[in-house]
């Protein structure tokens, strides 16, 4: 009786150092993932080339955010055969 009570007990203790083991180590690692938004990048941008409609507008409304501060940037994409000089009038 006494071997059979001890291959019982032996996957509760294995499980209950595997939990203490990952709570100790998440414990210590935990806080390493903060930094990790000091070296990604998760700006839509970073994905695209450089030669993008995407990646040329992200850098035009860059700098309307470092010019204004309450104001919010409008582009406005116009397709076809159109006069600018027109939109204006």
């Amino acid at each position: 009786m006494k071997s059979g009570s001890i291959k019982g007990r032996k996957p509760l203790w294995i499980a209950i150092i595997a939990i203490v083991a990952w709570l100790g180590i998440s414990s210590v690692a935990g806080p390493t993932f903060g930094k990790l938004s000091t070296v990604q990048e998760n700006d839509n941008s970073g994905f695209l080339p450089d030669n993008a409609e995407s990646t040329k507008t992200a850098k035009v409304t860059v700098k309307f955010a470092d010019s204004a501060n309450d104001q919010l940037p409008t582009l406005l994409l116009f397709l076809g055969d159109m006069d600018v000089a027109k939109l204006g009038a």
